[in-house]
């Protein structure tokens, strides 16, 4: 049974989709946009298609939830929601994981080690390109992201991850005894093995 991968970001500003999924692009990953939606409300009302990516700012000013339906090669589905909370600007990119089992797993193990590792090094290079605007990030299947305000509470309240990436430069002490902590490029990163 596949599951889906989430990477959850918190941004304190909006940041340039199509400059983002290039950051991710490489010789092994392909990715391409196909439709972009608006809608009203997570209960997917008056969802409209959008044509013209300057739009995207003002829909968000006015509280609109952006569906953006995308092609990551070799993954079967992915895609990307954004929203804004407050002065906050949330990114949920998922991935379907059919046809790559050793993701679908609540822990880095040894089978899923090399991804996720690839994964933490990628999304580094992208923190620190966005660094002063970054916040909060975490990975994780199926996770339920609760954005609360505030990093401990988000931390607290969220089902499903198994990595969080905060920058140092918060200096913020949250208590995560099942997680494994290191810096890498001026993020502190922790992560749940299968051994933590």
């Amino acid at each position: 049974m596949a599951a889906v991968l989430n990477i959850n970001c918190v941004l304190r500003g909006m940041s340039d989709i199509a400059g983002i999924l290039q950051d991710f692009k490489s010789d092994r990953l392909r990715v391409k946009i196909e439709k972009i939606f608006s809608m009203d409300n997570w209960l997917w009302e008056n969802r409209q298609e959008i044509h013209d990516l300057s739009e995207i700012d003002k829909l968000l000013q006015d509280q609109k939830i952006l569906v953006v339906n995308a092609d990551v090669y070799p993954f079967k589905d992915s895609g990307f929601y954004i929203e804004k909370s407050g002065n906050k600007y949330i990114y949920d990119f998922w991935i379907n994981t059919e046809g790559f089992p050793e993701l679908d797993s609540d822990s880095i193990n040894p089978r899923n080690k090399c991804f996720f590792e690839k994964l933490e090094n990628t999304i580094v290079q992208f923190v620190t390109k966005y660094i002063s605007v970054f916040e909060l990030l975490s990975i994780g299947n199926e996770t339920v992201f609760k954005f609360k305000g505030n990093i401990e509470d988000t931390v607290r309240e969220t089902a499903g991850a198994f990595v969080w990436m905060i920058p140092q430069t918060l200096k913020i002490e949250i208590p995560m005894q099942e997680y494994d902590k290191k810096v890498l490029n001026g993020v502190e990163i922790f992560s749940k093995s299968s051994s933590s």
